[in-house]
């Protein structure tokens, strides 16, 4: 089939799934490269989910963030089914990240927070201060993301 074709049937297949189909032969392998697919991967996910595509900056990322942005949360979910298949515990981290919320606080009663929130689509943290202060932190989109010292 000619690339055009290949890259159609993509954009209806699972995320994950193209990754497994681009071991199968370098056709399939060049039509699951093409940015297209991995974009309209992104727009299905979201659309399947209560997060904000607006939240990812997806004409800016490059095609690994794309895949990563797509496939994150069920390679997560599926590394987590494994762990407890195996019997085990606790999961090892894979990457291990820190948040400072105390920056700047010199106050203790200031730096504590009284709610914490997990924007859908896992890129935003918004918290909430003692005395009434909302922060945003934007905590990026792929593992290797440096989390800025200050909140947005």
């Amino acid at each position: 089939l000619c690339l055009d074709v290949l890259i159609r049937i993509l954009l209806h297949i699972d995320p994950c799934d193209i990754l497994s189909l681009r071991m199968c032969c370098r056709s399939l392998h060049e039509a699951s490269v093409q940015r297209v697919v991995w974009m309209d991967a992104v727009r299905r996910i979201h659309c399947r989910s209560t997060w904000s595509v607006s939240s990812f900056p997806t004409d800016k990322m490059s095609l690994v963030e794309l895949q990563h942005v797509a496939t994150s949360a069920r390679r997560f979910m599926s590394r987590i089914r494994r762990s407890l298949n195996a019997g085990h515990e606790l999961m090892p981290p894979i990457a291990t990240r820190l948040l400072n919320l105390n920056v700047l606080s010199l106050d203790p009663l200031d730096a504590r927070r009284d709610m914490l929130r997990l924007v859908p689509g896992g890129r935003f943290l918004i918290t909430a201060k003692a005395k009434s202060m909302v922060e945003l932190w934007d905590l990026g989109y792929t593992p290797t993301t440096l989390i800025p010292l200050y909140p947005l």
